[in-house]
């Protein structure tokens, strides 16, 4: 089974951390340290909660023609992150992925240490 061309990194700042690095940012400066390649990466960083995850990933599907992905978030906030991606008619496949805490600490969790064109939708809870 092929890998899909592009992952997808979705997530901003609540309005209270305007001056952070988006969360989308720092996932995706992570991934190009264990080896994904910038180019293949599109990262969205607009979104504040869940649903604007959902709506802004929509619309990058749609612009892209594509039709499945794969949906990576934390354990406990995927039921809720899942009602709210399909809610917006993404087929999106659950895939319960590290926290991101685990990501900074720089011990790469396998699946994204492996992910060079893999899609994630969302990646924040």
């Amino acid at each position: 089974m092929g890998k899909a061309p592009f992952i997808v990194i979705t997530g901003g700042n609540p309005l209270e951390q305007r001056a952070v690095v988006p969360e989308a940012q720092r996932v995706a400066d992570f991934l190009v340290e264990v080896g994904a390649p910038r180019a293949d990466l599109i990262l969205e960083t607009k979104s504040r909660n869940t649903r604007e995850n959902a709506v802004n990933t929509a619309a990058i599907f749609k612009e892209h023609g594509w039709r499945h992905g794969f949906h990576v978030t934390e354990g406990v906030h995927m039921p809720r992150a899942l009602a709210t991606f399909q809610k917006m008619d993404l087929d999106v496949t659950p895939v319960d992925g590290y926290p991101f805490e685990v990501a900074q600490s720089r011990q790469p969790p396998g699946f994204f240490a492996g992910c060079r064109g893999a899609r994630l939708d969302h990646v924040s809870g």
